[in-house]
């Protein structure tokens, strides 16, 4: 540094020296010529000793120009490396770098849990194909670099796949084995994916069987499809610490063939390599091809509190009720129970013959589309939990949904409908028959599902009776449902703004009228301590939702 010290005064010495005399010289030009004496001014005034004058001092300029241009350059340079050495000046000052590197590590950990699930995913590895990401905090500096690959919980997450390559990417295992040991003892996240099968390239199956010796470690297990995976399931898997599962499932690639030309039923047993995961609670099956001649069984074993199945786009033939035994496989540990038939065009569904199906420890219920056909089929007496998604009205002439069913769980508390046809009158009384309900949120998502369940009759039946609302007395209503109901949301998508403009004071009136004890009905309706309204659609109809106020958010 002491070296380039004379170098920097030199600089600023003809810096300077220039810099005067260029000075100078337009201080001279500028006793001869200026912008506002040759714009008014004769040219005829300036006499042949002031033209010889400044060609000179134009003559002079030139030069000392060509003579600052290098001196500029070098100063730019200089003035670059002076903006970098202030960012390494400032990074040194940090106190972020004055962190000790537990808490760095444990820094890295919030960034990664808070990044997206692409950026997580930082050990996929493509066996026969390309690297994928990695955490840029990671390449800072070589003490991040440190900290991040001392954290074992950054690597936890191992995404194997296969991609058939004409050449063997050894370099790629390599790389796979280095990154599973940064995992040390930790439990791993596993994701498989990819066509697996016996004849894959030697570096593939040993990157498979490495990762089997650890599936003592195996926290949860993501088997993109199963029917590219089933033969290197087919032994058992010891997987004692496993949690989760997920996986998406065709039914009939995994059957024989030849068993179901015979005629009777085949059972199928997807996950048996994995019967021994007795710490597993929580499943989520996407089923293909799932037929009457088919019986999906899982592990006995499996105690299983959470079971998320989605059943896609089902034929005629492909009963929606064919999910039921597995739902009935887990009646006494079941807590908490998604289904979704999705893409389902039959209405109304096939009956299903089976009987009713007793959950008695059920929390938390949701179904989808044509999942509805499980409210018929279940009782649930703890069941606190309901949303039901429809997103489509239910076909001319055909039996309305079996939403009255809702009625039967006398311990609801919390009810979301979504996108959920159904007429005012059943709706308010199957409302009254579930006073213990202490949430509802009803919501609009489709264009033209609009106005099929939030009606002005409907706001109307929920406002409390004999209530001052902006100075008016709001209609009797001794038969308001929901004496407990404490929070209400409501999300409308109106197809005219002229129809959604006239519910907003019904909406204001409701939401005023159930703010506060008072009114006709004192003593039997809680206080709401949150009420909102939400439009979709565009920012004009949003706009109205001004006007309806709205707490408790």
């Amino acid at each position: 540094m002491a070296s380039n010290a004379p170098r920097s005064l030199k600089l600023q010495q003809n810096l300077d020296e220039e810099t005067l005399a260029l000075q100078g010289l337009i201080e001279q030009c500028c006793d001869i010529a200026n912008i506002e004496v040759y714009r008014t001014g004769d040219p005829s005034d300036v006499t042949h000793a002031d033209r010889s004058r400044l060609s000179a001092l134009t003559k002079s300029i030139e030069e000392k120009q060509n003579a600052l241009r290098p001196l500029l350059s070098r100063l730019e340079i200089l003035m670059g490396r002076s903006e970098q050495q202030k960012r390494v000046n400032k990074a040194y000052l940090s106190s972020i770098r004055r962190l000790p590197r537990e808490i760095l590590s444990k820094i890295f950990l919030l960034v990664a849990a808070a990044s997206s699930d692409h950026e997580r995913r930082s050990t996929v590895r493509w066996i026969g194909g390309c690297m994928g990401g990695r955490y840029k905090f990671a390449e800072v500096c070589r003490m991040w670099r440190s900290v991040a690959l001392g954290t074992a919980g950054l690597w936890t997450s191992v995404h194997l796949a296969i991609r058939e390559s004409p050449a063997p990417f050894t370099w790629s295992f390599a790389r796979f084995e280095a990154e599973l040991k940064l995992t040390k003892m930790m439990p791993l996240d596993v994701r498989l994916s990819g066509m697996w099968h016996s004849t894959l390239q030697s570096h593939a199956g040993e990157a498979w069987r490495l990762l089997r010796q650890e599936a003592y470690r195996w926290r949860s297990l993501d088997l993109f499809d199963l029917a590219d995976l089933a033969e290197i399931l087919t032994e058992s898997i010891d997987c004692p610490i496993l949690e989760k599962l997920r996986a998406k499932v065709d039914v009939m690639s995994l059957v024989d063939n030849e068993a179901m030309a015979h005629g009777g039923a085949v059972v199928c047993r997807p996950f048996d390599s994995l019967r021994d995961a007795r710490q597993l609670h929580t499943i989520h099956i996407h089923l293909f091809s799932l037929f009457p001649t088919i019986q999906l069984r899982l592990p006995r074993k499996w105690k299983l509190r959470q079971i998320t199945l989605l059943f896609e786009n089902p034929g005629i033939s492909q009963r929606p009720g064919l999910l039921l035994p597995v739902v009935g496989q887990f009646a006494k540990t079941l807590r908490r129970l998604s289904i979704a038939v999705l893409r389902c065009d039959l209405s109304p569904l096939p009956p299903v013959a089976a009987g009713t199906i007793q959950l008695p420890v059920l929390m938390a219920l949701i179904c989808s589309e044509a999942g509805y056909f499980l409210l018929e089929h279940i009782t649930a007496p703890k069941l606190q939990y309901l949303r039901i998604e429809l997103n489509n009205a239910p076909v001319p002439g055909a039996p309305p949904y079996p939403l009255e069913r809702i009625s039967a769980f006398q311990a609801l508390r919390d009810l979301h409908l979504t996108d959920v046809s159904w007429a005012t009158p059943s709706l308010l009384s199957t409302l009254l028959m579930v006073p213990q309900l202490s949430s509802l949120v009803l919501t609009e998502i489709k264009k033209e599902l609009a106005g099929r369940c939030i009606t002005a009759d409907l706001i109307s039946g929920l406002t409390r009776g004999g209530v001052d609302v902006d100075g008016v007395l709001t209609p009797q209503n001794p038969s308001c449902p929901l004496p407990n109901l404490t929070a209400l949301h409501l999300t409308l998508y109106k197809s005219e703004t002229g129809e959604a403009a006239a519910l907003v004071a019904s909406l204001r009136k409701l939401g005023l009228s159930r703010k506060a004890p008072g009114g006709d009905d004192d003593t039997r309706l809680a206080p709401l301590s949150a009420f909102t309204v939400r439009y979709r659609g565009s920012d004009r109809k949003r706009a109205l939702a001004k006007d309806i106020p709205s707490w408790g958010v």
